[in-house]
């Protein structure tokens, strides 16, 4: 029976019509421990039942990965999760149904969705025809707990040092690989932000949830050109911003970023994937060559015109605070800067 109707949901879907229950089992003669089941097999599809069980058998963890209906990976250790009851079709159907509670496309076309889930979790859906699969997977991620410090990242030196910069409203990032807790010690930095000044936090999805009474929060739609991060920072200059954080980093909007701290905004937080906290200099380097317009403008100069306006530099390692550094400027084609050497106290 769970065959028939499958069929008939994903066939209404395809066409763009979600079908309820109900309407699924219009002319359908079924026993009425058959529709308790059948009923329980539609849950589980059209509001991802599966996905809440997982979250709630896995309270903590890095990441969990679907990739397949028999092989969950739950990233925290080598644990694996039972398998899913659902055929990998029944997958599929279930992932395309939360794309669209979403609102957002996710298909052959636009293959790569990320997304907040309940504010708790960011979810990032690869679908199976930008891969060598036959499987779409989920990639689900924990965002940050309110609770989460400084002082979990660092000593208590790293943090007073810490705490100062952002008194002092210096420009700061955080930079680390993969998974090395930068939205996490940024979500934390942001408590530390004072609540009488005016906060405008971008990010091009909903991943940091802040309590604060003066922010402007403001989420990427990379299908309006008005609503994107790049144009979100060109915007920032007219909105009397006393702290400005992004998320992070990542591609266009590095350009109208740093010519907004070039005009003298301050107390500036965001991140960015690097290797070392000298490579961030070079990663911010390279992304603005990459998307600047400006032809004229040699990597030096650009070089010149970060190190010009970043303050301090915080590189993360499995969720500790690595290494830092305080960028002095520019000079003889090199960036100037000297490592932040604090005690373990």
């Amino acid at each position: 029976m769970n065959n028939i109707i499958f069929s008939k949901l994903s066939n209404a879907f395809s066409q763009g019509q979600l079908l309820s229950f109900t309407q699924l089992m219009q002319g359908e003669d079924i026993s009425k421990d058959r529709l308790q089941e059948s009923f329980e097999w539609f849950e589980n599809i059209t509001n991802q039942i599966f996905i809440k069980e997982l979250l709630e058998a896995h309270t903590s963890f890095e990441e969990i990965i679907i990739h397949s209906p028999h092989n969950i990976k739950i990233k925290n250790g080598n644990d694996k999760s039972a398998p899913l009851t659902l055929s990998p079709q029944e997958l599929q159907l279930s992932y395309e149904i939360l794309a669209s509670t979403q609102q957002l496309a996710w298909n052959y076309n636009e293959p790569l969705l990320s997304f907040s889930y309940k504010n708790r979790y960011r979810f990032t859906l690869l679908h199976h025809s930008a891969t060598l699969g036959i499987n779409s997977k989920l990639f689900i991620r924990s965002t940050p707990d309110d609770q989460i410090t400084v002082k979990q990242f660092s000593s208590q030196s790293q943090a007073n040092y810490i705490g100062q910069a952002i008194t002092d409203k210096k420009n700061i990032i955080i930079s680390g690989a993969n998974s090395s807790g930068k939205t996490t010690l940024l979500k934390s930095l942001i408590h530390q932000l004072p609540i009488d000044q005016h906060l405008i936090l971008l990010e091009d999805f909903h991943e940091l949830t802040v309590n604060h009474p003066h922010c402007t929060h403001l989420i990427e739609n990379r299908k309006n050109s008005a609503k994107t991060l790049s144009a979100y920072c060109s915007y920032v200059l007219r909105m009397a911003v006393d702290r400005l954080v992004i998320g992070e980093i990542r591609s266009s909007e590095v350009v109208p970023f740093i010519m907004a701290i070039n005009t003298g905004t301050q107390g500036v937080l965001s991140t960015i994937h690097a290797n070392s906290a000298r490579d961030t200099i070079d990663r911010l380097t390279l992304l603005f060559s990459i998307y600047s317009d400006h032809d004229n403008i040699d990597f030096i100069q650009i070089e010149k015109l970060i190190c010009q306006n970043i303050d301090v530099i915080i590189y993360l390692k499995d969720k500790k605070i690595d290494h830092m550094i305080e960028v002095k400027g520019h000079s003889d084609q090199r960036p100037l800067y000297k490592q932040v050497n604090l005690g373990q106290s």
